[in-house]
């Protein structure tokens, strides 16, 4: 049922939602990090070295859960078989092709809302 799953989510059509409102500035602050859900895919929205940034919830080799990885110099490991993922660019630092589902675009709104978008 595990395999049947993972290629359930691999297969898995992206919804049309291209924008998702995640709250407003300071309890999404209080509340990082935390996972959302945009265009079918979960991502882990993040504080890195001042700034929010999104990344994928799961390792693209096969769907390991990065839900709670720790982020070291500016990488995720997979739990599962050790991939380390770049945050920013979601490239394999560790020689794989495969790389994270490209992340939302995290801004701010002129009210304060923080809003994650596919550009």
């Amino acid at each position: 049922s595990m395999m049947t799953g993972r290629q359930a989510a691999l297969e898995a059509k992206p919804s049309k939602a291209q924008q998702v409102n995640l709250g407003r500035l300071a309890d999404v602050r209080t509340r990082s990090p935390f996972i959302f859900e945009l265009g079918g895919k979960q991502f882990r929205l993040v504080q890195h070295e001042g700034a929010m940034i999104a990344h994928a919830a799961t390792c693209p080799h096969m769907l390991g859960p990065l839900d709670t990885a720790q982020i070291i110099d500016g990488a995720v490991t997979c739990p599962w078989h050790g991939y380390v993922f770049d945050v920013q660019t979601g490239a394999a630092r560790t020689g794989q092709t495969c790389r994270l589902a490209t992340p939302p675009k995290i801004g701010v709104t002129e009210v304060g809302e923080v809003i994650a978008a596919f550009t």
